[in-house]
């Protein structure tokens, strides 16, 4: 993993938690270098993120173990083999996620356009969860899987975590607004 990628890591961490996507939530990134991306381990302090927090793992090529380390990582990879994205971010923003109970395919989000709802086993399909993203994330850049995570894809983390900002900021907004005022 190259000094850049840990710094960038880094430097997510700090900007989910001024647009208060911080530590309570569970939160998850990527990057991809090629045929490899790096990962940060489950419960990994991203804050404070150091060589040990993340796991090298190819695209193509499944390693014994992989999985133990981190949770998500084949559907990260799954969507790394569909899209030409280079980071992942995925965490739990509540606003975003309360407002895709009932969704059926797509919310309309201001901004970021109709933003795909997956669900985490689609009865209609054969195909894994990243795979699925990765078809809709292709698009948009942002997807997410109704009451589970959200889940944004950029070229670089920055954006990737000016996506999830956007999108929980945008929730809120929404949320606000539906709410009935006294008098």
């Amino acid at each position: 993993m190259l000094s850049r990628h840990l710094s960038a890591a880094r430097e997510t961490a700090l900007a989910l938690g001024n647009c208060g996507l911080g530590s309570l939530n569970r939160t998850c990134l990527s990057i991809r270098d090629d045929a490899h991306f790096w990962m940060s381990r489950d419960n990994a302090s991203l804050e404070q993120a150091s060589w040990s927090d993340f796991i090298e793992a190819s695209v193509h090529r499944v390693a014994r173990g992989d999985e133990a380390a981190a949770s998500e990582l084949e559907t990260h990879r799954d969507i790394y083999r569909h899209t030409h994205h280079r980071s992942l971010l995925q965490t739990t923003p509540r606003a975003a996620l309360s407002l895709t109970i009932g969704v059926q395919k797509t919310l309309r989000v201001e901004g970021l356009g109709n933003v795909p709802v997956l669900l985490l086993e689609a009865p209609d399909s054969t195909c894994p969860l990243g795979v699925r993203i990765g078809r809709e994330i292709r698009r948009s850049g942002v997807a997410l899987v109704r009451g589970a995570f959200a889940i944004t894809a950029a070229q670089d983390l920055e954006e990737a975590s000016r996506l999830m900002c956007l999108l929980e900021q945008r929730a809120q907004e929404m949320i606000q607004s539906r709410r009935p005022t006294c008098g």
